[in-house]
């Protein structure tokens, strides 16, 4: 599943289901400069993730760690359950 999630208002903004056999990742941030913007056409979007982990030269706040280090416990418990999505 790939979604698009708002991280202030847990806003779901896109989501597209789809099957994969290993987990992919790519987090980013607006850094608050497109906030009434729409991501999805592009501009003002900053990777800081990856499912390698933090893009080199990027620099995330406390809040993108922390949702990194969620959605990778998410993921290993949904494959150690037998689910990829």
């Amino acid at each position: 599943m790939t979604r698009w999630i708002d991280a202030n208002s847990g806003e779901n903004l896109y989501s597209q289901a789809r099957v994969i056999d290993e987990f992919d990742l790519e987090l980013d941030s607006l850094n608050n400069e497109y906030q009434h913007g729409n991501a999805l056409c592009g501009g003002g979007v900053f990777e800081w993730f990856t499912e390698n982990g933090q893009v080199p030269g990027s620099n995330p706040d406390a809040d993108g760690f922390t949702a990194f280090n969620n959605i990778v416990a998410v993921d290993q418990r949904c494959a150690l359950a037998g689910r990829s999505d």
